[in-house]
């Protein structure tokens, strides 16, 4: 396997191997005449059949693009979780998509917070059944800050994350602490000043 080996569960006659590696994607810029390449993470999940030992056979190849954060097994389904940064250029908004053998298979729904942040991430949990080929994989994407911390029990997945605010709300937020608290504690010829 190419790539970084970060994960593997083995569940009967069932292996389950998680990369990550750099992979060469084509995007279009605004106003450019031929697809220039991106560089980006991309997560694979392989599912193998290893009911003879020695000889095991690949079954699966699930892709999704970004960083592999994480991954749980519970029960004969396989749960990860995968974080990409959000890429608008040219117009162009590249979502998650979670492909088999490079051919889209589910394009998650994508939920946020109605919330500002400066920076944000796509984190998509993908989860699929390593007992049944036919059973299609299950993906949503949620849209936030930056996650570094995520805890998963048998019924829920918490994904928390660090809000940054934008730089404009500082500047408020430091316009009204000043006339909140520092103002009231001047004396009174420079509070009247002061507003």
């Amino acid at each position: 396997l190419t790539g970084y080996h970060r994960e593997l569960f083995i569940n009967g006659d069932r292996l389950v191997v998680f990369t990550e590696n750099n992979e060469e994607v084509y995007g279009f810029m605004q106003y450019d005449i031929v697809p220039r390449p991106i560089y980006k993470q991309k997560t694979h999940a392989y599912v193998y059949d290893i009911s003879d030992r020695k000889d095991p056979k690949i079954i699966k190849d699930y892709d999704v693009k970004g960083n592999y954060q994480t991954s749980r097994m519970i029960g004969d389904y396989v749960y990860t979780i995968v974080q990409d940064n959000v890429y608008y250029y040219g117009g162009y908004l590249d979502t998650p998509v979670v492909r088999e053998s490079a051919k889209a298979i589910v394009s998650p729904e994508i939920y946020y917070f109605d919330v500002p942040d400066s920076n944000y991430n796509f984190n998509t949990v993908m989860s699929f059944n390593l007992k049944n080929e036919d059973e299609k994989p299950v993906a949503e994407t949620y849209m936030m800050g930056y996650s570094s911390v995520i805890f998963v029990s048998e019924n829920n997945i918490y994904i928390s994350y660090q809000k940054t605010m934008p730089y404009s709300y500082y500047d408020r937020y430091n316009e009204q602490r000043f006339y909140d608290v520092v103002v009231p504690l001047l004396p009174d010829t420079i509070r009247e000043e002061a507003k």
